[in-house]
């Protein structure tokens, strides 16, 4: 599985200390945005989407490929 490059990364605190918002731009999927209860969580959760994303495109090729 190739690892998405994102790019454009933003982290931003929302309102409460425990709310915090990471958005960022995916390489060929564009903007995606996550959420979590502090900084570290809410790239990770970027990270986990942003590998979802490569993973389920990955899955539409195959599937395409097959005869």
């Amino acid at each position: 599985m190739k690892h998405p490059k994102i790019q454009a990364l933003g982290i931003t605190q929302e309102g409460s200390p425990t709310r915090w918002r990471a958005t960022g731009y995916v390489q060929g999927f564009g903007w995606l945005e996550a959420w979590g209860t502090n900084l570290i969580t809410a790239l990770e959760a970027l990270q986990a989407l942003a590998a979802q994303r490569v993973a389920e495109a990955a899955e539409v090729v195959e599937d395409e490929e097959r005869p």
